[in-house]
């Protein structure tokens, strides 16, 4: 599970930015909104929130940059370096700093780097276990100082390239801790605006398993599209076994149903193809215990009470009982809501005067349980900041 993640001298972001998933004491929400361990309350979801151009996706990007470093084969020759803050001459020339913390079978890792066009300039791994946290290995450049219990990296630093993560080398050659990181990054469900959910929807996975499947079948009939069912009919593909059709009611005169129209899912519509697709693939990385990232996505293919939904699943224990998460951005202000999030699931970001990122939650404005002010009000008001302040287009065009 993500804890926190924090970045600076990243594209938009200057300054050291955390984005953390841990819960504050607020007692909203405490029964369903929150992951509860004896080290740790986690949210379970959380959403950004802005205009335009402030840094929503970005935020996402930086995850997305260290993921597909760590990643990238250690036989590739690639290497994508980081994109620095390049809005004043100091920080242009500056290394970009990532550090993510992540829960993977009761162990806290606290891993991170900088970076630049040159390579891997410090690289760290830490270990928390029973509420002690050890180093495993510190990088300078090409100094590596590594823990004398930290068998697995033993005789490793031979490999170290300027290039290359240090950690992906240990799991390159079968570091448990290493592997376990890595496979974490991997499980990552990345959704955003070019997602081809026809192609990435795991169906034969979600067909296999019997409690995701029902689930699904029960989503779909109860989501006012008048489908009764859903049907996997077998083919004589040997990739994918069978060919999805959802199921409508067809009535005699007096309205009773007499028989079923089976369509093919590849002639329903575009609406009806990417909202089974989205709950399919929601549902199928919640009940893994997935970290889902939609960058954009949902905007345009879900109507906003569906997403709402959406959303729910995340909160329900039955669902979500292995520990998904799901982190989104999002234009829809209906969202600032307290029957749907947390005051710390809720996070805006603006751009400053000097153009860079700043990013704060909700829980920073303090106010009386009995406000009668909606949360998304106080926002189109102005008072919650994240606000456009855009000029009257019709007015400048006219004065030319």
């Amino acid at each position: 599970m993500l804890v926190e993640f924090t970045i600076s001298n990243f594209k938009s972001f200057r300054d050291q930015t955390t984005f953390s998933l841990m819960a504050s004491d607020l007692d909203e929400h405490q029964k369903h909104h929150l992951f509860t361990g004896k080290q740790f309350h986690l949210l379970q979801s959380a959403f950004i929130f802005g205009t335009n151009g402030a840094g929503k996706s970005t935020l996402f990007q930086a995850l997305r940059w260290l993921s597909n470093h760590l990643l990238t084969p250690l036989s590739s020759e690639d290497y994508t370096p980081p994109v620095p803050f390049g809005r004043d001459l100091v920080h242009r020339h500056k290394p970009s700093f990532f550090e993510i913390i992540i829960f993977i079978y009761g162990k806290k890792y606290r891993y991170g780097l900088d970076g630049n066009k040159d390579g891997i300039q410090t690289e760290w791994l830490f270990e928390t276990y029973k509420g002690k946290e050890k180093e495993r290995f510190i990088r300078e450049g090409n100094i590596l100082e590594i823990n004398e219990s930290f068998v697995e990296a033993k005789e490793l630093d031979k490999y170290l390239h300027p290039k290359k993560s240090f950690l992906s080398v240990i799991a390159h050659y079968d570091g448990e801790t290493a592997k376990s990181i890595l496979e974490w990054f991997k499980k990552i469900a990345w959704l955003d605006r070019k997602t081809n959910l026809k192609e990435v929807t795991p169906w034969l996975k979600i067909v296999q398993n019997k409690t995701i499947k029902k689930q699904l079948e029960l989503l779909v009939r109860n989501s006012d599209l008048d489908i009764i069912d859903i049907e996997f009919r077998p083919t004589s593909n040997d990739i994918i076994p069978f060919e999805i059709f959802t199921a409508y009611p067809v009535y005699d005169k007096s309205h009773k149903e007499k028989e079923r129209l089976a369509v093919p899912l590849r002639e329903e519509s575009e609406g009806i193809q990417m909202l089974l697709h989205t709950i399919g693939f929601i549902l199928y990385h919640i009940n893994k215990g997935h970290l889902i990232i939609a960058d954009g996505f949902f905007d345009g293919v879900l109507h906003p009470f569906l997403l709402r939904e959406v959303i729910g699943l995340l909160h329900n224990k039955k669902v979500n009982a292995r520990g998904g998460q799901l982190l989104f951005n999002s234009f829809y202000h209906y969202l600032i809501n307290p029957d749907i999030f947390r005051r710390d699931q809720i996070y805006f970001i603006e751009k400053n005067p000097d153009g860079f990122s700043i990013l704060y939650d909700l829980s920073k404005f303090d106010w009386p349980k009995d406000l009668e002010t909606s949360w998304d009000k106080l926002y189109l008001e102005g008072r919650l900041g994240a606000f456009p302040h855009i000029k009257n287009w019709k007015k400048i065009l006219d004065r030319t």
